[in-house]
């Protein structure tokens, strides 16, 4: 899969994704004018991949995401409750 592809680059593995990954990561710094060119890009986006950077900024954006996702499904469940109890007339509160 992608995210097992994804992990795998930011773990160390060596190929074609890792490649990709760092390339494409290259030309996204470029482009929001964080280095100025592919090559300097490349630098920082090794040094990233290598240092643990990356992975660990993964890791917070899977939390967060998660937390996010808890925190939607307790919003729903409390909506579709307080819709019930709107419907017998209020006798559920």
């Amino acid at each position: 899969t992608n995210a097992a592809a994804t992990r795998a680059v930011l773990s160390g593995a060596q190929g074609a994704h890792r490649d990709i990954v760092l390339l494409n990561a290259a030309a996204a710094l470029v482009v929001v004018g964080t280095v100025v060119d592919l090559a300097e890009g490349l630098v920082r986006a090794v040094e990233s991949v290598d240092s643990g950077a990356a992975a660990g900024c993964l890791e917070r954006l899977v939390r967060l995401s998660r937390s996010e996702a808890s925190q939607a499904e307790a919003g729903q469940a409390q909506a579709g409750q307080a819709v019930r109890g709107a419907g017998d007339g209020g006798s559920a509160r």
